[in-house]
This record gives structure tokens, sequence and C-alpha cells, in this order.
């Protein structure tokens, strides 16, 4: 069970910190599943677990149970009738308070039932979280992204605090094609700014963001981010998964398979200089 433990808490946060590059990337639901697999694994293994423990913790206390009421009854009434002496009766009444102990560790049981049940409660919650809000609007080119009075709200469900993430409203436009530049200190709301008008991020916004004058809440970004938009995170740890199994992410996504008619990148990838299929199974 620990193994398992281990496996599902080294694959969670793996998920949680590549989450917006997985995202970005179009691999969740590869990734949402690799991540259940794991899931579903530790959770037979802690319900086996759990009814060994609680099935052998039971006979053994049913057993002492048994033995000692029979014990106490038989004891007690040899006293009544003379046959032992009240002495011996105190070694009996020993045996009473054992019995206690036992039914304590009975509803040390209910309560370890009680914490397996809310451990389960806690998981379900985390992984039923609603999906992000997605538009069904397709676009099929990005013509320009137009940013209105932008700015993240901070405490979304607070009415009292409505601080804003930025110390003062954004607006600009993107126009294709060009290049731009967003430059600024660390920490400072660059990523923040981009993964946001992508919809990567879902906060509470005000203001408005459009892409070819649509709302951007109406458009099906899921999409868009597929075909349109290309992300490339500075940090992509995978220590989980196969270079095979990252490279058929980027195959089902299209990016492989455009890959493939480059003949620079032919050249490449099946070239015996840099040996590829030697580290397909490699972490």
């Amino acid at each position: 069970m620990k193994n398992k433990q281990n496996e599902y808490y080294t694959t969670r946060n793996d998920f949680v910190g590549r989450y917006i590059e997985i995202k970005g990337s179009g691999n969740f639901s590869s990734e949402k599943k690799r991540l259940r697999t794991v899931e579903d694994g530790l959770l037979k293994t802690f319900v086996k677990s759990f009814w060994v423990r609680y099935w052998m913790s039971t006979s053994q206390i049913v057993m002492q149970l048994v033995f000692q009421a029979v014990f106490f009854i038989v004891g007690g009434l040899a006293v009544l009738r003379g046959n032992i002496t009240i002495g011996f009766f105190s070694i009996v009444l020993q045996y009473f308070g054992q019995l206690l102990n036992s039914v304590d560790q009975i509803f040390g049981i209910a309560i370890g039932t009680e914490k397996y049940h809310a451990s389960l409660t806690r998981m379900k919650r985390i992984f039923d979280i609603a999906a992000d809000k997605n538009g069904d609007r397709p676009i099929s080119s990005v013509r320009a992204i137009d940013i209105n009075n932008f700015n993240i709200k901070m405490f979304p469900e607070s009415k009292k605090d409505s601080k804003m993430f930025y110390s003062q409203d954004l607006s600009c436009s993107f126009e294709n094609p060009g290049l731009y530049v967003i430059s600024g200190d660390n920490g400072i709301g660059k990523s923040t700014f981009v993964r946001t008008i992508t919809r990567i991020y879902q906060p509470k916004l005000r203001g408005s963001v459009l892409i070819n004058g649509l709302d951007v809440n109406k458009i099906d970004m899921d999409a868009l981010r597929q075909k349109e938009m290309g992300f490339l995170f500075q940090d992509v740890p995978s220590p989980h998964i196969t270079v095979r199994e990252y490279l058929s992410d980027l195959e089902r996504n299209g990016f492989l398979n455009d890959l493939k008619e480059s003949r620079p990148f032919l050249n490449v990838y099946f070239s015996d200089v840099f040996n590829l299929a030697d580290i397909y199974e490699k972490k």
C-alpha cells in the first residue's frame, strides 16, 4: 500500500506541476487517464488492505470477547456455588477489565472506518471539480486579439475585498501577422496574462478579451489552442512518462505527423547517429 501511495502522489504532483503545459499542449485527456489509472490502483490496494485489517482485527476481538465472557460467567457461577474463592474471582475481574479494553478496540475500528470514509470523500471532491468552461463558436484562424480594461479579480468570492491582480487595468491589441514581446520583472504577471487571455487560466475577470471581435468566453478555445496556438513552456518535467508515450501524445495532436513530412526532421529522427530508438522506453 505504501508503494502505491508513493506512486500515486508522485504522479499526482507531477500532473499538478505540469498542469499548464498539459492544458496548453492539449494532452489533458491522456494525462488525466494515466493519473486515474494510478489512482484506481491505489484505491483497490487501499480497500483490500482495509478489509484485511478489519476482518483480522474483528476476528481477534470477537475471539477475546467470547473467551472472556465465558470465563466471567463460569467463574462467577463457581464463586456463588462456593467452588472457587473470591481471590480467584478477582482474576475474573481482571479479565473483565480486558473485556472492556476489547470493546474500546471495536470503537477504534469504527473510528478508523470513518477516517477512511472521510479520506475517500475528500479525494472524490478533488476529482469531481467541474471542468473548464468552454464556448462552442469555432474559429479557423486568429486575426486579432483585443484586450479592453482587462484585470483579474483576486478574491472573486469575497464581496468586501475587490482587490485586483494588476495595479491598473490593461488595454492592448495583437494583430496577425506580428511579433510581440511582453517584458517585465519576474512575478509581475506576464505568464498569467498570456495564460488568461488564452483561457488556460479561467479566473474571474474585469473587462473583456476579444478574438476576431468575439468574446473569448463564446469561442471553442480548446480547439483553437490545439490548432492555432502553440505554447513552449520553460519547464516540462515528465518523470513518470516514457519517451515513446510523450511522442505518442504529440502524434495524437498532429504535431509529430507534421514534422515527419520535413526532410531535416526525418534525417534526425531516423538517424543512427542519435540512436533515438534506444531511448524510447526510458523515462
